[in-house]
């Protein structure tokens, strides 16, 4: 790329404390914006600006300003996506920025320059390529979640984009299994939590192929149902509500579908949910898994767990689950039989 440019680690923490005290500036913003060796200073400097202010009336407030003072001519920033060769470290700064406008263009209704932003987004051909490798493994937590929350973001604008970007994913890619493993019980929102999301968020259109095609990523759902045992009732909750909700419950998702996605080895899962004691850590899995000590028994009677509203309230949501996928003549996978216990 040959720009030699400025970033934000050769500002001081003092530097960066009096620069948050100070009032925006919107036309520095710019100004640095369009020079190629301050542009990703100055959009580091808006994220960390963002990241400070304590409500989302400042944060909508500020980028209407800057949407008035730009006239709503989003070129400077589109020369910034255009460039095919980044640092990881640009990607993220660039990924926080455009998740920001996004998040905004999504609430005001803003299409037209959301789809600018999109559209010029997938032009460039190494785009989906570049978000694979900011989902290896050589990334950090902090960096797949800014990268999950922008392709959220570009989902979350309006049917036509879910589908546009969900057809550019190769879910077969070897980055995806990983971020299934990724835990932190101190983050409600963790690598796993923004990975299912992410994965889900097209079914709230609740358009046939999308969610017939969904269906068919048989290795994601293993993923999803096999760790749902040691999510927090959070991530437990929002999984099967919304399959429940965009899938089991949408019509024109045939029983045939539905048995698809809910095999042997998926139900064997949801049934484990009844012997949920709460989140656990990743590295407690392995510990339990190394030790053979990982009870795969169904035999409710040897289930100990702890007695508390949480997990009541786990046990209710997968018995409602398993009521509607097992006993539901319209919702459920079971054929009815209309003969069924007539014969002699």
């Amino acid at each position: 790329m040959g720009i030699k440019r400025k970033i934000e680690e050769n500002v001081n923490e003092s530097e960066k404390k009096n620069k948050l005290d100070q009032t925006f500036s919107i036309e520095t913003f710019i100004k640095n914006l369009k020079d190629p060796e301050t542009s990703f200073l100055a959009l580091s400097e808006f994220n960390e600006y963002i990241r400070h202010l304590t409500s989302q009336e400042e944060i909508d407030q500020l980028i209407e300003n800057l949407l008035q003072y730009l006239k709503s001519n989003l070129n400077d920033i589109l020369a910034l996506i255009i460039e095919e060769k980044r640092k990881s470290s640009e990607n993220i700064t660039l990924y926080r920025f455009l998740t920001t406008l996004l998040e905004y263009f999504s609430k005001t209704n803003n299409l037209i320059l959301s789809e600018i932003i999109i559209k010029k987004f997938i032009s460039i051909t190494n785009s989906i390529h570049t978000v694979y490798f900011m989902l290896s493994n050589h990334s950090t937590a902090s960096h797949l979640k800014i990268t999950l929350r922008f392709l959220l973001s570009m989902i979350q604008q309006n049917e036509f984009s879910a589908r546009l970007i969900f057809s550019l994913i190769d879910f077969k890619r070897s980055c995806w299994k990983p971020l299934f493993k990724r835990r932190d019980i101190r983050d409600i929102e963790d690598v796993r939590y923004l990975t299912i999301k992410f994965f889900l968020s097209p079914l709230v259109y609740q358009h046939i192929d999308t969610i017939k095609n969904l269906i068919k990523e048989q290795n994601i759902f293993h993923e999803i149902f096999n760790g749902l045992v040691n999510d927090s009732r959070h991530t437990v909750e929002f999984i099967l509500n919304e399959i429940r909700t965009n899938i089991i419950m949408v019509t024109g998702i045939t029983k045939t579908d539905k048995i698809h996605l809910f095999d042997d080895r998926n139900l064997k899962s949801l049934i484990r949910l009844y012997n949920w004691t709460g989140q656990q850590k990743q590295k407690d899995i392995i510990k339990i898994k190394k030790k053979n000590k990982f009870n795969e028994s169904l035999d409710f009677e040897e289930m100990e767990v702890e007695d508390n509203s949480d997990r009541d309230e786990v046990r209710r949501l997968i018995h409602t689950f398993m009521m509607i996928i097992l006993n539901s003549k319209n919702y459920g996978i079971n054929f009815f039989d209309a003969t069924f216990g007539t014969s002699t």
